[in-house]
């Protein structure tokens, strides 16, 4: 059973076929024939490309985090190169893309209702698989990266399973479309998915989440759905989504998948293998805006979302944006501190190693203690 997926149009990086099978899963509802931050020398996103030329050299190039942003971007440390905020205008956005297709220009409209300011607004059309499709191309090496996206569900009613954004790594026409990785044709995806309304363990009227990942371990041709522990989103509301993978050591079941809801980790999964003891170069190669339904038959109804705030980091996690004061980061001081957004009470978190935590509007209204006396990002 295929996924819907199409595989991406002939480019000169990557040659692969316009079609493929269909494969789903999860439930599938019964219908009318219905189914980084970057920290010395940011690389810069799609949307900061199209505005100035950076050069870095290839070493800071391959050592430092990458940076990828869909929106608004997020400010770096004092230390660290600086990136503007730049705001989602224009098509400035498909910058750098690959395989950029024109039905995705068709399904995408940049709004001013975003997360923090302006946003995505995606659409999969009826009759259709593909809303979205495209991706960013990290720098070579990524052994590990976060990423976070807020995304908000506005009229989404869909009868089968799908894809959501995540990282991959993508080197022939494997790690999708139900062809896994083999010998002589690596590669492995680990992208998000959606549920069916109300399925694997999801409340009525909330869209369970997930992983859809191609593993060296998946027990069937096609990926493996991994739904998050208690993880929904709720049509109309805004939500923030985070992602983790860790390759493995070539040869050695020990990489590693995370995933965090609004703030809260939702799904963990050692022991797992992206990679074979003779594919060292293979690596976490791109984030992947995958937005698709399928599924053997395209949606009967017209699927509409809206994202915003997506970046990616190979230094650690990103956190949630604080959509008031439009600032997120850590602590120059603290590398492993980060702020989260709160949205039982609206307010930040400020979380350090030490186990502190202060909660407090926003970050303009945050005065550091004597002994946190650091740059907030």
């Amino acid at each position: 059973m295929g996924d819907g997926e199409e595989l991406m149009s002939r480019t000169p990086v990557i040659e692969m076929p316009e079609t493929r099978a269909r494969e789903t899963h999860g439930t599938q509802r019964a219908g009318p024939a219905l189914t980084a931050h970057r920290r010395p020398g940011s690389y810069k996103s799609a949307a900061s490309m199209a505005k100035r030329t950076v050069t870095t050299n290839s070493a800071k190039h391959v050592a430092a985090a990458f940076v990828m942003l869909v929106g608004v971007l997020t400010a770096t440390p004092a230390s660290a190169e600086t990136e503007d905020t730049t705001p989602f205008d224009g098509d400035a956005w498909i910058t750098g893309l690959v395989d950029l297709r024109p039905s995705d220009i068709d399904n995408t409209h940049v709004v001013q209702t975003g997360f923090a300011a302006s946003g995505l607004s995606v659409t999969i059309p009826v009759g259709a698989f593909r809303g979205l499709g495209p991706y960013h191309r990290l720098p070579d090496g990524v052994e590990q990266a976060w990423y976070r996206y807020h995304i908000k569900l506005v009229d989404f009613q869909a009868a089968s399973s799908g894809k959501l954004p995540g990282l991959s790594g993508l080197y022939s026409t494997t790690a999708r479309g139900c062809k896994p990785s083999r010998h002589g044709a690596r590669g492995w995806s680990g992208r998000g998915l959606f549920g069916v309304e109300g399925s694997n363990g999801a409340p009525a009227g909330e869209i369970p989440i997930g992983f859809y990942t191609y593993h060296l371990d998946q027990p069937d041709s096609c990926g493996e759905p991994m739904y998050w522990n208690n993880a929904s989103l709720r049509p109309g509301e805004w939500h923030c989504v985070e992602g983790y993978v860790r390759l493995n050591t070539p040869g050695r079941h020990d990489g590693a998948v995370r995933g965090w809801l609004d703030g809260v980790e939702k799904f963990s999964r050692d022991g797992m293998t992206f990679r074979r003891a003779s594919e060292s170069g293979v690596s976490v190669r791109e984030m992947w805006l995958d937005i698709y339904y399928g599924g053997r038959r395209p949606t009967w109804t017209q699927l509409d979302l809206m994202i915003d705030e997506m970046s990616v980091s190979t230094s650690g996690r990103v956190g949630c944006r604080d959509g008031t004061s439009g600032v997120v980061g850590s602590f120059e001081s603290y590398a492993d501190a980060i702020v989260e957004y709160n949205p039982a009470t609206g307010a930040l978190v400020l979380n350090r190693p030490l186990g502190e935590r202060f909660e407090v509007a926003s970050l303009s209204t945050f005065s550091p203690a004597s002994d946190w006396s650091t740059h907030v990002v």
